[in-house]
């Protein structure tokens, strides 16, 4: 199946998807995540990285000398680099 996920993210801009419960655990998780295993200085890739929130949140630990997002949409980039304008994004898609 093939999805347009720009148009996803058309769908899905001020839901739940982004602010409900899922997502506040979602953010506990990743969070405990990058604590645990990241690297003084190493680097942090998020693929599907969405509107760049675990890189803001990366970054805010000082941890990362690099951070790096990458997802399919060109909107979800757009607002990726809106929410975090030092921070590299790229489209691409993994599955190809």
């Amino acid at each position: 199946m093939i999805y347009d996920w720009n148009q996803i993210w058309r769908k899905r801009e001020n839901s739940l998807l982004s602010t409900g419960p899922s997502a506040c655990s979602r953010r506990r998780i990743v969070g405990r995540l990058i604590r645990k295993f990241g690297k003084d200085g190493g680097s942090f890739l998020d693929v599907g990285c969405g509107t760049g929130e675990f890189l803001l949140s990366a970054d805010k630990m000082k941890k990362f000398k690099k951070l790096h997002g990458v997802d399919i949409s060109q909107i979800a980039i757009d607002v990726a680099r809106n929410n975090y304008p030092i921070g590299q994004f790229d489209i691409l898609d993994i599955g190809r």
